[in-house]
């Protein structure tokens, strides 16, 4: 696959004369269609294990941002992150360049809702020679908040995997990073009132319960995937384990569940940042 990701796009007249909204948007997509196939969430399909496998874990119902600043990211569900710059060539023409993903050619169609207001993409194109892809894209503001941007590069750099093994310094950043983005993220969750959660795309060791918080020493390979090797990942879940082993008592909400993970990570990170 090249480096270079490429959408042509359709004009949208109720957008900006670029073809998306001027003001910062935000997409998850909902589906994808490879040969006509919805293969979303059927990772064991034929046509899914063909379509390049890392196309598929970045895209699949993932949140892709648009920045006002010519930047985009894209966070899927299992917390793979992307970034990148886009470019308008033509009105009908968008360069993509988004790191770790090839080139794509995708025809845009739009759909508005009753009140013609900007509502659906569908962007079409041929990753490779053997596949058509579609992908179906509704406007979301999940991650949208008044305090912090959980989609931003700057939110999600410790989900970058270094490219060399990293002294103590540096994997106690990329864990203070960590931790910030989860306090952000529970902090969000209270703050958009949501009834419910998600884990996977936080690639942390913690465990949380109704009213505690834990480290399992076997994480998954999406906290590993963060760090050069396992063996600073283990580094990480030692000091991460020492965070929550200084919490003397457990500082629980009475109201909120995800409030006392906020307190609670909020106590580690103090701790692994002094020690």
């Amino acid at each position: 696959m090249r480096n270079l990701f490429v959408l042509a796009l359709v004009y949208l007249s109720l957008a900006s004369c670029n073809g998306i909204p001027k003001t910062v948007t935000t997409f998850k997509i909902v589906r994808i269609e490879v040969n006509g196939v919805d293969i979303t969430s059927d990772i064991n399909s034929a046509l899914s294990t063909d379509f390049d496998h890392s196309n598929k874990s970045l895209l699949s119902e993932s949140h892709i941002k648009f920045n006002d600043n010519d930047t985009v990211t894209v966070l899927s569900p299992n917390g793979i992150f992307s970034y990148g710059k886009y470019q308008f060539k033509t009105k009908d023409l968008l360069i993509l360049n988004l790191n770790g993903l090839g080139d794509l050619f995708l025809d845009i169609t739009r759909k508005q809702n009753d009140r013609g207001e900007f509502e659906q993409l569908t962007l079409t194109g041929f990753p490779d020679k053997k596949h058509e892809m579609k992908l179906f894209l509704v406007i979301d503001d999940y991650y949208k908040s008044g305090k912090r941007d959980l989609l931003s590069l700057e939110e999600n750099k410790w989900r970058l995997r270094p490219k060399n093994r990293e002294n103590q310094e540096q994997i106690k950043k990329r864990v203070i990073g960590q931790l910030d983005y989860m306090i952000g993220y529970f902090s969000l969750i209270d703050e958009k009132k949501y009834s419910s959660f998600t884990l996977s795309h936080l690639n942390s060791p913690f465990s949380f319960y109704n009213n505690g918080i834990g480290i399992n020493p076997y994480p998954s390979d999406r906290y590993d995937r963060i760090f050069f090797d396992t063996n600073d990942a283990d580094k990480a879940v030692k000091m991460l384990s020492a965070g929550v082993k200084s919490i003397r008592k457990y500082p629980s909400d009475p109201k909120s569940f995800t409030k006392g993970y906020k307190n609670a990570l909020e106590e580690i990170k103090r701790y692994v940042k002094s020690h």
